[in-house]
């Protein structure tokens, strides 16, 4: 399942980590390329990777999302999960 990530809040994180795309590629495990793109918003991301972003970038990931009695949703579904708490990376 993928999610689609905030862009443009996983680079502020990044900065304020004082990170590069490498820096943060080697640090989490995730290729700088793939960072690169999630930030440009040119991919959607497996959780596992938002996973290791966030383990890597000190932030919280909510890893079960609930909508409407069904186990999984993702934005890319159109559906929100209105009143749930959202990562610092997932878009809304």
């Amino acid at each position: 399942m993928s999610f689609e990530v905030n862009g443009q809040r996983l680079r502020e994180l990044r900065v304020q980590s004082a990170l590069s795309l490498r820096a943060l590629g080697e640090r989490s495990g995730v290729a700088y390329d793939t960072i690169n793109k999630l930030e440009l918003g040119q991919r959607p991301a497996r959780l596992s990777t938002i996973r290791k972003l966030a383990d890597a970038l000190g932030v919280h990931v909510v890893t079960t999302f609930r909508v409407d009695g069904s186990t999984f949703s993702s934005p890319s579904s159109r559906r929100r999960c209105a009143g749930k708490a959202q990562s610092p990376l997932l878009a809304e």
